[in-house]
């Protein structure tokens, strides 16, 4: 599969697309003023111990307090996947038996509030939520992965030529790796030399020693040692995972990149600048593909579409055929459709960076062998996300269930925030129900035996409503009425508010305050 990394560097923010085919398929930015914090390293103090939930609340020295989990604290058993970005294979927990054996501690008998700690986040904020921390420490090489409070030995279960697993174990097994410490051998680790491997983990065990050198001297919460940034990650992954190619449009970062590449000793990737006048997404069709990432419907190529919504606790993908006819029967026409469905949805959830509770909704299937087809489809395409997935098959009511881990906000809310409009609703009254509203309130006007001049204030396009469509309505009513009522536009105002008041003073303004809603 052709994989290719395009960059756009910008002042202010820098962009990476990955292709596969010619295809986007993920999609990365870092901006100058909001860098990510995922893989940083802080002296913290403990806040709040929370026995009822296990963890703690802990002060990073940033806005939000960090939230750690039981789990997440060296000793406890957290599983090795949680200590790198890669599916791990354990090949020696390095520790005795009984050891491992014995009863798992609870949070109060290990933390207490004021305590000083050394803490990595894990995940970004998400929402109101602030960032995951961990106590296992884990430092990415080029080779490996160093776990320096994790005496744990893995391997990539990227790697799957079993003599090279052989062979990358015996060398894990022979480093000279400090007592309490482990190791992750990477899957850029293959066909690497013992003594290449050796270079890497004294260059991170070094990195160790002064990162532990600084917690010891810090006074206060803050910030240790920060995680690469955004293009040393890229390109670093890149040298793991077999890009062809990579094109950067500024200079300064294609000679930093191409140093890079020369120094890890990988001679099949290219790296080229971009240099003609059109800019770099816009050549490569890019920003077209990054602006429907942030639609409702995705179409396919066969005229089917999905669409995606959010709500609080989920998100529901829903499959349609749409213009698809098809040219055989119904059975064909749903099944070609949900195939096409099974992939793009993967390719949403890695492109929008979705987590959490997902339920796709495919269009229902009366064999069992096409369910199948679909559900194994959607499975393969899982696979080459690297966030975790667990799917279940497709229940009786054509749904799939499955859950998407995420390290950061997903790619709408990063670059969205509620509408000012709707307050986040995405939706506003009507018209017609706004109109009923005010008529209501005129009603309860004459209800009251209420007379003399009155004002009603609101959009011009309900005014415009009242006076045309509900004209007959609103002069029957007035009509048995002693009330003078002047309808007037205000551009200002809200689709949702209005204002029905008396132009001089009266008994009756305490009573008209019910009448004036505004916006909610």
């Amino acid at each position: 599969m052709a994989k290719e990394i395009i960059i756009n560097v910008e002042h202010t923010e820098k962009r990476v697309a990955v292709l596969e085919n010619g295809a986007l398929e993920e999609y990365y930015f870092e901006r100058s003023a909001s860098k990510r914090i995922t893989g940083n390293i802080y002296r913290a103090k403990t806040v709040k111990v929370m026995p009822g939930i296990q963890a703690a609340f802990v002060n990073i020295g940033l806005r939000k307090n960090g939230f750690l989990h039981i789990s997440d604290i060296t000793g406890e058993a957290a599983p090795i996947e949680e200590l790198a970005g890669e599916e791990l294979e354990d090949l020696d927990l390095r520790q005795p038996a009984a050891h491992r054996r014995k009863r798992r501690r609870l949070i109060e008998e290990i933390l207490n509030a004021n305590d000083d700690l050394l803490v990595q986040v894990v995940k970004e904020s998400i929402g109101t939520k602030g960032p995951r921390l961990s106590t296992n420490i884990s430092l990415p090489g080029r080779h490996l992965v160093l776990l320096p409070t994790t005496p744990r030995l893995g391997i990539s279960r990227r790697i799957t030529d079993q003599k090279e697993r052989d062979r990358l174990r015996e060398i894990a097994e022979t480093l000279p790796l400090p007592k309490g410490m482990g190791l992750i051998m990477r899957t850029y680790a293959q066909g690497r030399t013992k003594r290449e491997c050796t270079r890497d983990l004294k260059m991170l065990v070094s990195l160790w020693k002064e990162i532990d050198a600084r917690y010891a001297s810090a006074q206060k919460p803050t910030l240790i040692h920060s995680e690469s940034e955004l293009l040393t990650r890229v390109v670093r992954d890149a040298l793991a995972e077999g890009v062809e190619r990579i094109v950067v449009d500024s200079r300064r970062e294609y000679h930093a990149i191409k140093s890079f590449v020369a120094a890890s000793g990988r001679n099949n990737m290219k790296v080229s600048l971009h240099t003609a006048r059109t800019p770099i997404f816009e050549a490569y069709g890019l920003e077209r593909e990054i602006e429907k990432a942030y639609r409702r419907r995705v179409w396919l190529k066969c005229g089917g579409y999905i669409v995606i919504e959010r709500t609080e606790a989920m998100a529901t993908i829903d499959v349609n055929t749409g213009r698809h006819l098809g040219k055989g029967d119904a059975e064909d026409t749903i099944l070609q459709t949900n195939l096409e469905a099974a992939d793009e949805v993967a390719r949403q959830l890695k492109l929008r960076n979705m987590g959490g509770l997902i339920v796709i909704d495919f269009i229902d299937m009366r064999v069992r062998a096409n369910q199948r087809r679909v559900f194994t489809a959607l499975q393969a395409t899982l696979k080459r996300d690297k966030a975790r997935s667990t799917v279940l098959p497709i229940s009786k009511l054509g749904l799939v269930e499955m859950t998407r881990e995420r390290d950061k906000e997903s790619l709408g809310e990063e670059h969205f925030g509620p509408c000012p409009y709707c307050h986040g609703s995405g939706r506003v009254k009507l018209l017609e129900t706004v109109s009923i509203e005010i008529q209501r309130a005129l009603r309860k006007l004459v209800a009251m035996r209420a007379e003399g001049e009155f004002k009603v204030c609101a959009h011009p396009d309900v005014i415009d409503q009242l006076k045309t469509d509900d004209a007959p309505a609103v002069d029957k009513l007035l009509k048995r009425s002693r009330l003078i009522v002047e309808f007037l536009p205000i551009t200002d105002y809200h689709l949702e508010e209005w204002q029905c008041y008396p132009t001089q003073p009266s008994e009756l303004a305490d009573d008209l305050q019910g009448l004036r809603p505004g916006r909610q």
